[in-house]
């Protein structure tokens, strides 16, 4: 007895074209889904940031996907089909490994998909990955005019455009920390897993510090220019008559709260790696031991709930006292008092009596 298969439409591009449902009619939909995606892939590497080309192969992995779907169906049809006392012979066998393959096949498809779509929000002109790009553009002419400036440190012009580069280092800064703190905030709201959250923090933290740091370098600026009688008028108000006027202005008085929790615990694990490297380096280490020892530290303090400073501290003394797996001694004592339903103040605890 034949069978009788429904319709299945599959979209390449600007065409929709009909298969059948057979196994065999939507794998051939599927490698030809997988062509195109190698012929935008080719294109893409001459235009990466090219957004049409960048939907199509958004569209093309939804079609993957959807196509997938209807694969996997269609196979655990014809498994169940079999009946039970088919269950492990070669023909369910068979089918069995197909499904799994195309199971793992899907996997990668959604994960493609995932980085299709950050690839195209990073493209978006409010966001962080945009918003690094401009940083790097303003840093990159900044250092162009503080090399001017060696040259002719008395040019108030250069002197003014110093500043207004600076001062849109600042609002850039500024709209950076913002747009993360959304994000984190989409983040909890969202029930994201702990280790998203952890590493947005963490993202945040940093922004917030360089933002910090260069509110105090213009301030810097402006008092040596202030000192050496060399601007006319004060490098913010020079700022103000720039291109970013009324943006620059609030930009200067509220790009950060210096007092934030998320500041100072991030200014705490910048000193706790600081500390650790002295203790090292005290303990006889080399530098490229304790370069790949406080690595080791970093990514064991963000992929857990523990305190930098807690981490750092007892990898160092560990070292100092001899021991010679300190980072895995830290982190195998980290893993059972996690494991014991311990948390970040337990972990203190136990690294003390280490």
């Amino acid at each position: 007895m034949s069978e009788t298969f429904e319709g299945l439409f599959v979209k390449f591009g600007g065409n929709t074209v009909e298969f059948d449902k057979s196994v065999k009619s939507i794998n051939s939909a599927l490698s030809m889904l997988k062509k195109e995606v190698t012929t935008l892939n080719k294109k893409l590497k001459f235009d990466p940031g090219n957004v049409d080309l960048l939907t199509k192969k958004l569209q093309n992995f939804q079609e993957q996907a959807r196509v997938g779907a209807v694969k996997l169906e269609e196979l655990r049809r014809k498994q169940k089909a079999l009946g039970e006392d088919k269950i492990g012979t070669a023909e369910w066998q068979k089918l069995e490994n197909e499904i799994q393959k195309t199971s793992a096949d899907m996997e990668i498809v959604e994960r493609s998909t995932k980085a299709v779509e950050k690839a195209l929000k990073d493209l978006e002109p409010d966001s962080v990955a945009s918003l690094d790009r401009a940083l790097e553009d303003v840093a990159q002419e900044l250092d162009i005019v503080n090399r001017k400036l060696k040259l002719d440190p008395g040019n108030i012009d250069l002197i003014e455009r110093q500043a207004s580069l600076m001062g849109k280092q600042i609002e850039l800064s500024k709209n950076k920390v913002e747009k993360l703190g959304s994000e984190l905030a989409e983040l909890k709201a969202n029930d994201a897993p702990e280790r998203e959250i952890k590493l947005l923090e963490r993202s945040l933290e940093e922004a917030e510090i360089e933002a910090m740091q260069l509110e105090r370098a213009l301030d810097d600026v402006e008092e040596e220019a202030k000192q050496a009688g060399k601007a006319g008028r004060s490098i913010k108000d020079s700022f103000l008559f720039g291109a970013a006027a009324g943006a620059g202005a609030k930009a200067l008085d509220t790009v950060i709260d210096k007092t934030s929790e998320l500041s100072r615990e991030a200014i705490t694990a910048i000193d706790s790696l600081k500390k650790f490297e002295s203790t090292m380096g005290f303990a006889g280490f080399s530098p490229d031991k304790i370069e790949e020892a406080k690595k080791e530290v970093k990514k064991y303090a963000d992929e857990t709930v523990y305190e930098m400073d807690t981490i750092s501290n007892t990898t160092a003394q560990l070292a100092a006292n001899g021991v010679k797996d300190f980072t895995g001694l830290t982190q195998a004592a980290g893993n059972l008092n996690a494991v014991a339903g311990g948390n970040a103040e337990t972990f203190k605890g136990v690294a003390m009596a280490l």
